[in-house]
This record gives structure tokens, C-alpha cells and sequence, in this order.
């Protein structure tokens, strides 16, 4: 997609990616298929520990898992440096979370959701579902690609050989996946999966699924390892998934984008999104000490992140 005519719009939502200063902690319970998620004011994943359906046992399954958005045409990597924004904690409750940002003329309400998926009465994964609400404060319109991003450890048992992965175009939606195994997944098999819905999703450059997020350069709708064609990745590496949608917002105007996390065993289910609660209290405003310190324990996050070898 061409940059912004306003540069500064396009670089207001890149703190969506910079490294996150709040833990937020949703659960959706215990037992089998339930997930208990730390998560940024902005929608950066610390982790998720996800207890498979069956005899596996829970662990922790996200390494990376953040929203970033393009600069004047490039995709920059803000995972290190910190955001001065301030946020509004609007509530929270065990499975729900909402904040409040602006970032530059783009004021944002995201709604973090986590939520039971099932067949018939059983509960067999979990959805967290992020939607970012996004208005436009601006007399001009602003125009800008946001990208998700997800790279999982599916190391849950003693015998790891490498991730597998694909494409499953579903219900009008397109899901990328990472799963335990390569090839077709099983019942058994471990995934995550991803989606997006919320302004134009392109037909060319929409996806990939490959061992590294394609940072400037097209993603090329490409499924790494796919030696037949089907969209499913035959030969196992570490996998990394990234799905792009591109938005056009008008002066004034405003736009939703809701992105999905999904945790489970078998083939990945297609998420139901969840309808925030209408009845929005009071913010809560954070004080000016207070935002320090969460900047500060913010910057020791991004120190404290590894790297996968």
C-alpha cells in the first residue's frame, strides 16, 4: 500500500509494537483447554500458558505476538524501545481487559477478550480476541497497513521435531496456523492460529507463514515448506506467521481492526468475536509516578527478552 500523505499518522500507530509497559492477566479457568494470558495495554503477548485438551501438560506457547504498522511505506521494529503514551485502564476483570491510548491524531480503545472455544458442551481451545477501536482526530484522513505478527513455542512435550503450519481459508476468513508437527494436523496435534479482520484485506501480499517476519519486503501470500501446494507446511522449522490488512480512514472517520489468537488441538476452529460490553465506566486515569514506574518495569521487559536460538 503507498505511505500516508500524513507521515505523522502513520507513525502514530507504530507504538502499537513497542515494548509493553503493563501486565495485563487474563484466564478464562482451568482444566483442559483453557489459557491464562499476560498481555500489553497495547496488545503485546509476554506469554500464554495453554493447557492442551488430553494428556499433555500446560506450558507456555507464545514467544512474540504483537500488532505493528508501516512508516511512510516500511515496517519498523519497535520491540526494544519504549512508548511515553500515556493509557487509560478503562477495566478489567479476569478475562476482559480495556485501555485507552492516543497516538498522535489516532485515539485507540482496545478490547482484550478471552473466551472458551467448544464443540457442543466441551470446551476444547481458547480465543483471545483483540479489538482495536481506532478514531481518527485529524482534519486529514490517514491511511496505513497494520500487520500481525505470531511466533509460538510448541515445545509441550519431550519430543519436539520442529513446527509445521499452513493456510485454511474458512467462513469468508483467513486463518494462519502453527502447529506442533509438519504436515496435515491431527486430532492430537497442538496449533495456534491467527486472524484479522478490519479494513481492506488484500488479495496480494495478505500472508506468509515462513521462518522469519518479513519486515519490508512483500509477503507474498507464501507458505515456507510447502513442497505440494496445499498451503500446509510439509518440512518442519521454527515457524513464523504474519497476516497484513490495509486501512483508509477518513477525517473524522473511524475503523475497527480485531485480530484473533487461537489456542487448541486438531484444526483450527474459526473464532466467534465477542461483543465488548456497551456499558463503558469511568477511566481510570493513571498518575504521572505511576507512569514512570510502568515505563520503567517496561524497559526491563525489553532487556529481559531472549531470543530463540
Amino acid at each position: 500500500m503507498k505511505p500516508s500523505s500524513s507521515l505523522a499518522l502513520s507513525a502514530a500507530v507504530l507504538p502499537l509494537l513497542a515494548a509493553p509497559a503493563l501486565a495485563l492477566t487474563l484466564t478464562n479457568g482451568t482444566g483442559d483447554g483453557n489459557v491464562s494470558v499476560e498481555a500489553s495495554e497495547f496488545g503485546f503477548l509476554f506469554g500464554a500458558v495453554f493447557d492442551p485438551v488430553g494428556e499433555i501438560s500446560a506450558g507456555n506457547v507464545v514467544f512474540q505476538s504483537y500488532v505493528a504498522a508501516d512508516r511512510g511505506g516500511d515496517i519498523v521494529d519497535l520491540d526494544s524501545e519504549l512508548t511515553e503514551s500515556d493509557f487509560e485502564l478503562v477495566r478489567q476483570s479476569a478475562s476482559e481487559a480495556v485501555t485507552r491510548f492516543d497516538l498522535g491524531d489516532l485515539r485507540v480503545t482496545l478490547t482484550q477478550t478471552l473466551a472458551d472455544t467448544s464443540e457442543g458442551d466441551q470446551r476444547v481451545g481458547s480465543a483471545l480476541t483483540q479489538q482495536f477501536a481506532i478514531e481518527n482526530l485529524s482534519a486529514e484522513a490517514a491511511r496505513f497497513d497494520l500487520y500481525r505478527y505470531l511466533d509460538g513455542e510448541l515445545f509441550l512435550t519431550d519430543t519436539p521435531v520442529g513446527d509445521g503450519g499452513g493456510v485454511i481459508e474458512r467462513d469468508g476468513r483467513t486463518i494462519l496456523y502453527q502447529s506442533d508437527v509438519p504436515g496435515a494436523p491431527g486430532p492430537d496435534n497442538v496449533f495456534l492460529g491467527i486472524d484479522a479482520e478490519g479494513g481492506t484485506a488484500p488479495e496480494q501480499d495478505r500472508y506468509r507463514v515462513s521462518d522469519d517476519f518479513f519486515v519490508n519486503a512483500p509477503l507474498g501470500n507464501e507458505v515456507q515448506g510447502d513442497t505440494d501446494g496445499d498451503g500446509i507446511v510439509d518440512q518442519a522449522f521454527d515457524v513464523k506467521l504474519t497476516l497484513r490488512n490495509e486501512f483508509a480512514i477518513a477525517a473524522g472517520g473511524s475503523a475497527t481492526y480485531i485480530t484473533s489468537t487461537m489456542f487448541g488441538t486438531g484444526v483450527p476452529m474459526t473464532p466467534v468475536t465477542p461483543t465488548p460490553d456497551p456499558e463503558t465506566p469511568a477511566p481510570i486515569p493513571l498518575p504521572a509516578s505511576a507512569l514512570m514506574l510502568l515505563g520503567g518495569l517496561g524497559a526491563l521487559g525489553a532487556t529481559g527478552r531472549r531470543r530463540r536460538g
